[in-house]
């Protein structure tokens, strides 16, 4: 049997949280694949490595009871599960973003909302666009998609903010999981409240759909896919823009040829590769590739915003 990875015990999860891109840069040349005590997982920076790991679900499992998802979201959520109890909570929601669906429903609301936002934005003033614009905006689109928008943009954001803080909780304090137990008693009394709206309506958010399938999951699954999109559906794309933004503004010949070649995809394609998500998995059994060895139930954590700022490699 190969070794190991090594045992790293001086790395804290403060370091990891404040500014973790030196810590990656040291360990994809000394050593790419490192058990974490902090963490309690495996991490792996290297393009290669986590390419290889998401290429190998049979052997890397999203199924990881030891996060401490599950407790922050009150369920077991589609994305620790796979195979085909992944894909049947997966394919529940889908309809609300089939392409068409997209093109004919959700693009006119997001161009509306991108337009009524920008609009309100206060002129000849330093504007931080964090708060101003880029966390409302994602918000309310998701709102709207999603078959919630009785929820407000300020709720939407606290709720998506505490489910990632408690997902993340890799200390298990106990603060975190107490805000996320508020978060989810209100989600929850929101989504009872719209089952009405939503059977006597049907349309396409993604609530209204799930609610409406002819065998529809579970009830407390449905929330669950929501609450997942909530926690993933804000941060993502306010953080895609505000990375976006800030690429082009500090790279003035950059955004010239933007504008010049009206070439906004390449833009976003960029922004998130710069600044990638990480995934999570745990070994579904003993192996490896050649060293080092991961016994089975080893979770560990592909760095793709690590591989992405590897030299000489592309968008993983």
């Amino acid at each position: 049997m190969s070794d190991l990875a090594p045992l790293d015990e001086s790395i804290t999860l403060q370091q990891l949280d404040e500014d973790p891109y030196p810590i990656y840069q040291r360990l994809r040349n000394e050593a790419p694949v490192l058990r974490v005590k902090a963490t309690g997982r495996t991490m792996l920076t290297k393009a290669e490595d986590t390419k290889y790991v998401k290429d190998n679900p049979e052997l890397f499992s999203s199924d990881d009871p030891n996060t401490p998802m599950k407790r922050a979201f009150q369920a077991h959520t589609l994305m620790r599960k796979d195979g085909e109890a992944h894909m049947r909570e997966r394919m529940a929601m889908a309809p609300a973003f089939s392409p068409k669906v997209i093109r004919t429903d959700w693009m006119p609301q997001y161009m509306r909302v991108a337009e009524e936002y920008v609009a309100r934005l206060p002129r000849g003033e330093i504007v931080d666009l964090f708060p101003a614009l880029s966390g409302p905006y994602a918000a309310r689109g998701l709102g709207i998609l999603l078959g919630i928008e009785e929820a407000s943009d300020d709720d939407l954001q606290r709720w998506s903010q505490t489910l990632i803080d408690a997902a993340g909780n890799f200390g298990w304090r106990d603060e975190p999981f107490e805000k996320s137990d508020t978060a989810n008693a209100e989600m929850n009394t929101l989504f009872d409240s719209l089952h009405e709206r939503h059977l006597a309506e049907p349309n396409n958010s993604a609530l209204s759909v799930m609610l409406n399938a002819d065998d529809p999951i579970e009830t407390m699954q449905i929330y669950s896919n929501i609450k997942i999109a909530i926690g993933g559906g804000i941060n993502e794309p306010r953080d895609a823009l505000n990375t976006i933004l800030f690429g082009l503004l500090t790279n003035p010949d950059q955004l010239r040829q933007v504008k010049q070649q009206d070439d906004w995809e390449r833009a976003f394609e960029e922004g998130i590769r710069w600044v990638a998500p990480d995934p999570g998995l745990v070994t579904a059994g003993d192996g490896g590739y050649g060293n080092p060895w991961f016994p089975y139930s080893e979770g560990r954590y592909g760095h793709d915003h690590s591989g992405q700022r590897q030299p000489g490699r592309g968008p993983l």
